[in-house]
C-alpha cells in the first residue's frame, strides 16, 4: 500500500511567522484545498499519515496535551469535510534529542510498525523544508516540496533534490499523487 506522509505546518496548515509556534487550535489555520486533497489521496487509496516536528513543546511553549488537541480538532474538522487522516505522529523534542526529528525517520518508522503494509518505495512525502525531503530521500519516497512563492519556507535552507515542486497540497496531489494535472 502507498502512503502520503504530510508535514503539518507549512502543508496542511499556515505557518506561525520564524520563530513562533502554532500552540492553540485558535492559531492553526487550514490552508485552502487541503480537505480536497486528503479526499483525493483518500479516493486514490494512499494512506494520509502527518508527520509533523513540534519543538514547541521541548522549549515550553505548549504542552503535549495542547498538542493532542490540536490534532484532535483538525482531524475532527477534516474528517466533517469528508477527509480522512490515518495517523499523526509529532516529534516534541529540540534538536538533536532523539531519533524521530525530521529529518530523522523516527516518526515514518512508527508509521510503519503500525501500518506494515506500507511500501515506502510507492509512498511520497509532502513538506515544505529541507528535513522534510533529506528524511524523504532516506526512507526511499518520492519527494514533493510545497513552495509558496509568497512566503517562501525554504528560503536560506540548503539546496534540495526533489522530485516535484508545487504551490499547495492540493496542487502537489493532483501533479504528483492522482495525476490530476
Amino acid at each position: 500500500m502507498k502512503a502520503a506522509f504530510l508535514d503539518r505546518d507549512g502543508v496542511i496548515n499556515r505557518n506561525a511567522p520564524r520563530g513562533r509556534y502554532i500552540k492553540s487550535w485558535d492559531e492553526l489555520e487550514v490552508l485552502p484545498g487541503v480537505a480536497d486533497a486528503i479526499r483525493l489521496l483518500n479516493g486514490a487509496n494512499f494512506r494520509v499519515i502527518v508527520v509533523t516536528n513540534q519543538r514547541g513543546v521541548s522549549l515550553g511553549l505548549m504542552t503535549v496535551e495542547d498538542l493532542e488537541e490540536i490534532h484532535r480538532r483538525l482531524l475532527e474538522r477534516l474528517n466533517g469535510a469528508g477527509a480522512r487522516i490515518d495517523a499523526v505522529y509529532y516529534c516534541p523534542h529540540g534538536e538533536g534529542q532523539c531519533d524521530c526529528r525530521k529529518p530523522a525517520t523516527g516518526m515514518f518508522r512508527r508509521a510503519l510498525d503500525d501500518f506494515p503494509e506500507i511500501s515506502m518505495r510507492d509512498s511520497i512525502v509532502i513538506g515544505d523544508s529541507w528535513r522534510d525531503m533529506e528524511a524523504a530521500g532516506v526512507l526511499g519516497c518520492s519527494r514533493i516540496l510545497v513552495q509558496d512563492a509568497t512566503e517562501p519556507s525554504c528560503a536560506g535552507e540548503p539546496r534540495m533534490d526533489v522530485d516535484g515542486v508545487a504551490a499547495s497540497l492540493l496542487e502537489a496531489v493532483r501533479q504528483f499523487a492522482v495525476g490530476e494535472a
